[in-house]
């Protein structure tokens, strides 16, 4: 819960932000005020983005749901039944799931989750 209000934008300073990338500087002129959250879980948005990398988009997006069910945790707090939360680095690094050839990645990835450089290095392979 300490990190619900930055993931919601309390310490955002959108009028600062200045983009050198076209995508970035397309996507801000057509939808100003557009907000990113930071919510401080590279790992968790990785994971996905290596399993999505040889997988067609709604194909990865359902191996993932499968994923988070099969080994995934139950979240804190109230949550509706059945719901599940993604796997800790840790618990995605051992197991032994299908997507063995992305598992080294994963693995990697495990060792940089305090290092956003070295995660982002990890994913660029």
């Amino acid at each position: 819960m300490d990190t619900v209000p930055t993931e919601l934008g309390a310490g955002d300073h959108p009028e600062l932000f200045r983009s050198a990338h076209p995508f970035l500087q397309r996507a801000l002129r057509r939808m100003p005020g557009l907000r990113v959250p930071c919510t401080g879980r590279l790992f968790e948005a990785l994971v996905p983005a290596i399993i999505e990398q040889r997988v067609v988009g709604l194909d990865a997006h359902a191996a993932f749901a499968r994923l988070v069910r099969a080994h995934g945790a139950e979240p804190p707090g109230p949550a509706p039944q059945g719901m599940r939360v993604p796997p800790t680095p840790k618990a995605w690094a051992s197991q032994a799931v299908t997507f063995a050839r992305r598992l080294e990645k994963v693995r990697r990835a495990e060792g940089c989750a305090v290092r956003p450089n070295a995660m982002f290095a990890v994913a660029a392979q």
